[in-house]
């Protein structure tokens, strides 16, 4: 038998708009109490309490339980209480929580409480909390028509809320929880239209839609001050606008001060803006980190830097896996950073404008003199009206790290617009693997405009224009504080490949593949340089046939016939730290090790080509027991194989590298276990280095990874005795996990291990005198493998 560890009172309470039976809100929907009491039910309720509300609209009645100041029913405002949770979105039949529908049947709280449709008499916030943890939970409602106008201010616990700022929820010191609520035309004469935090600890944001709130001061629809750190996660934000004037303010979206610690998954950032200031949809101020993956910015608007995201003194940004896309702003149309060292990755930046007339521009991305570091990105088509830099404009010491990154069709359209695709000025950074292509200006530096002493190794320009009678279509330097150019092919750029106005002395220009001779001085360290056509996959093509840069079809890779072709880089003096060439290309194909022997120019390694099945066997099959997958190969080409690489990958697209062994002469066949496979289907491919620096893959292999089990359930799921089922089914490794049941409160109530066998399992849980309630049955094995099963006992 399992025992609880700690045991705890329920009580469900039922509010409708009309009550029924008895009113009292308890036992059932018959019961339920009407609307004016739902107040006075949430403030009255239990800790380990839920309150189910019924579709419809409901306004505040009453002060706020503890506040002090409230001089008017626009003072009038929903609090949330410790340990109880609020769900809206119920027809006002169901007998589970399950049954519920949040779309169909739309629980308003509104601050209308006057005229109808009449904003100016609105209450100030339709809920304010202070002091509240993340066990007070509201899911499920629509929070609207809130107008925080006032110049006065109501107060609980010495806390100060302000009638001009968070008109949906004002939020002190907090850390409600927030899932599946939509927040509309909410307006703010200060701060935070929709939401306004201070000083908050700790909380998630869960499904929630924003729209149409505005702000007078920062956060359009949120603004955040003082140390909130808030994890973000399936988010929508639509048409909410700050209007505050110029300066360090805005965020039509999001505003957020000094001391966050934000988590950002899978939100969208559509059509909002910041019309005077910064940040069209997200607006970082001061010294905060921020962490934001698999998002949308689209169409969003800011009347000064950065449409998508605007940083300003930023201390850690990690940006991966999000795009950019048709965003304007008058600097950096799509981000615009001052901030610390921050990495994007694998982002996409595409047909976003800096609108600027002159000078400044950076329609994708405007660094201001910070140090990212950009990797495995995309800059498209992004433009500049009058300004530099259509793809990327670096300002004063600004000293990004760009690897592995495309620049394609950015065009800076003013008629004195320098740097199509880059425009850099000031610190140095260093750029490499990257490719630019179909890159244009009206003036110098078609592809890429240089101003310092910034390295360029192994990147590829092709087919860059820059303005007639200018220079530069693929390269252009303005005599820059000596420059460092290696391993680069320009090719079937105009007017010219390359032009610097830099002395042969002060510049590094080594081993590079461009057809004139004569746009660049010779001798000091000017020297290997090569005239000789690039042997190009398929020019036609950039991305071939999966229409996906970086993969191995890649118009811009080099045929096996690089070799004879004389495109292979003596290395520099130095190793790969001190610009030879980086160990790997775009794709993630080895090249031959820093300072021996020669690796190709270019962004691409030579050799796109499979192995051929005579010669490579290759298989992975998931094992017997454990949940690792085996790999195993053989090998016929004897001594010419010098490296192997196992490269795992979970969309067929981006391999990484898990594995890596020196062949052996005189041994044709290998083995590697992979132990830490995730679950999920996976992509193995076997990467072969030969004696002579050239790369062999084998045929790109799936397999599926599902450990410890194939099935796990409960039965029922829906518990009204005092034990339920759960199975687990075809279970692959004999074994102790350990279960624990927890309430939405997050307290435990089992705690226990039980031991499986092999194939089926079918374990009785006592759940003893759980109360009536919804639950979360966790299963963990030894390996890391874990289930979260929800039911609900009646």
């Amino acid at each position: 038998m399992f025992l609880s560890s700690v045991s705890y009172g329920q009580t469900k309470h039922f509010v409708k708009q009309t009550a029924s039976g008895a009113g009292t809100g308890l036992g059932s929907w018959a019961n339920a109490a009407g609307a004016a009491q739902l107040q006075g039910i949430i403030a009255g309720a239990a800790s380990g309490d839920t309150v189910w509300v019924a579709m419809g609209v409901y306004h505040p009645t009453t002060y706020p339980a503890g506040f002090t100041g409230g001089t008017t029913t626009r003072d009038y405002a929903f609090a949330l209480t410790n340990g109880v949770a609020v769900y809206g979105g119920f027809a006002g039949n169901e007998t589970y929580l399950s049954q519920r529908n949040v779309s169909l049947y739309v629980t308003s709280l509104s601050g209308d409480i006057g005229v109808a449709g009449v904003i100016t008499d609105n209450c100030y916030h339709v809920i304010a909390t202070y002091n509240v943890t993340t066990t007070a939970i509201l899911d499920g409602f629509k929070i609207d028509s809130g107008y925080a106008n006032g110049g006065a201010s109501i107060s609980d616990g010495g806390q100060t809320f302000s009638q001009s700022e968070g008109a949906g929820i004002c939020d002190m010191k907090s850390q409600p929880t927030l899932a599946n609520c939509t927040f509309v035309a909410n307006q703010a004469t200060s701060e935070g239209g929709a939401i306004y935090f201070n000083n908050c600890n700790a909380l998630p944001i869960t499904n929630c839609t924003f729209t149409t709130n505005t702000a007078g001061g920062n956060g359009g629809a949120i603004s955040k001050e003082t140390s909130s750190p808030i994890t973000f996660t399936n988010c929508s934000f639509t048409g909410n606008q700050t209007t505050v004037a110029a300066g360090t303010t805005g965020g039509g979206a999001i505003y957020s001060a000094s001391g966050s610690n934000d988590v950002i998954t899978n939100c969208t950032f559509t059509n909002n803006k910041s019309a005077n200031a910064y940040g069209g949809a997200l607006f970082y101020n001061g010294t905060s980190t921020l962490t934001m993956s698999h998002c949308m910015f689209t169409q969003n608007n800011a009347g000064t830097y950065g449409a998508g995201l605007a940083d300003i003194g930023g201390t850690s940004f990690t940006v991966s896996n999000c795009n950019f896309n048709n965003n304007a702003a008058l600097y950096g149309g799509g981000i615009y950073s001052n901030g610390g060292s921050s990495t994007y990755a694998y982002d996409t930046l595409a047909n976003n404008t800096a609108t600027s007339t002159t000078g400044a521009g950076g329609g994708g991305f405007y660094v201001d003199g910070t140090n990212p570091i950009i990797s495995h990105c995309w800059f498209d088509a992004n433009v500049t009206n009058g300004g530099n830099g259509a793809g990327q404009y670096d300002n004063g010491s600004a000293s990004p790290t760009d690897s592995n990154t495309v620049f394609q069709a950015n065009i800076a359209k003013g008629t004195t617009s320098n740097g199509g695709g880059y425009y850099h000025t000031g610190g140095t950074g260093f750029f490499v693997n990257d490719v630019f292509v179909d890159n244009a200006c009206a003036v110098n530096g078609g592809a890429y405009y240089n101003n310092s002493s910034q390295p360029v190794e192994n990147c590829t320009f092709y087919n860059n224009t820059a303005g007639t009678g200018d220079h530069g279509g693929g390269y252009y330097d303005v005599g820059g504080s000596g420059i460092k150019f290696y391993n680069n092919i320009l090719w079937n750029n105009a007017p010219d490949n390359f032009y610097s106005l830099g002395a042969a002395g002060s510049m590094k220009l080594k081993y590079n593949n461009f057809p004139e001779a004569a746009s660049y001085p010779v001798g000091g360290s000017v020297v290997g340089n090569i005239h000789q056509t690039p042997p190009f996959y398929n020019t036609g093509s950039y991305v071939g046939a999966d229409g996906k840069w970086a993969t191995l079809d890649d118009g811009l890779h080099l045929t096996t016939a690089a070799d004879s072709g004389g495109v292979d880089a003596v290395p520099p003096s130095g190793t790969n730290g001190s610009y030879g060439w980086p160990g790997d290309d775009i794709v993630g194909t080895y090249r031959a090790d820093p300072g021996k022997d020669s690796a190709d120019m270019g962004a691409y390694e030579d050799g796109i080509i499979p192995l051929p099945l005579s010669l490579v066997q290759f298989t992975a099959v998931p094992a017997s027991e454990g949940g690792a997958i085996d790999l195993s190969w053989s090998v016929t080409a004897g001594g010419a194989v010098t490296r192997f690489q196992v490269t795992r990958s979970t969309d067929g697209i981006i391999f990484q590298t898990i594995a890596s062994e020196l062949a052996d002469p005189n041994q044709d066949t290998y083995q590697y276990v992979d132990n830490t496979a995730p679950d999920g289907v996976l992509y193995y491919r076997l990467v072969m280095t030969y004696a002579g620096g050239t790369t062999g893959y084998s045929a790109v292999l799936e397999v599926t990874r599902t450990s410890l089990a194939a099935s796990v359930q409960i039965r029922p799921n829906l518990v009204e005795q005092r034990s339920t089922t759960l199975y687990v089914g075809g279970v692959k490794q004999a074994g102790q996990v350990m279960i624990h049941a927890v309430d939405l409160m997050g307290r435990t109530w089992i705690n226990h291990p039980i031991t499986l066998t092999l194939g089926d399992n079918y374990t009785l849980l006592d759940l003893g005198d759980m109360p009536r309630g919804v639950y979360y049955l966790v299963i963990t094995g030894a390996n890391g493998w874990r289930r979260v099963l929800p039911f609900e006992k009646e």
